[in-house]
């Protein structure tokens, strides 16, 4: 079997759907992973959205992230600078 590796420069990254505070950048995506860019403006406090069967996996570049999850939100976890997320 040959292995399949894509490689996504920045510069093509697809714009993803805007919403409050974010801007969004998709490099690859199937029905039930996305793996992209998303930035957060300085200030900005997005609101609760949800992944659903979807696997999205963070890497925080710069400042700080704060992950809810489960049932109405209830737990977090905190990321910083170099941690990843899934």
């Amino acid at each position: 079997m040959t292995a399949r590796v894509r490689v996504v420069p920045h510069e093509n990254l697809e714009a993803g759907s805007p919403t409050a505070g974010r801007v969004r950048y998709g490099a690859f995506s199937a029905d039930d992973f996305r793996l992209g860019e998303v930035r957060t403006l300085p200030g900005a406090l997005p609101r609760p959205h949800y992944q659903h069967e979807r696997t999205a996996c963070g890497y925080v570049v710069s400042g700080r992230l704060r992950l809810h999850f489960g049932p109405d939100g209830g737990d977090s976890v905190a990321a910083g600078l170099g941690t990843a997320s899934s």
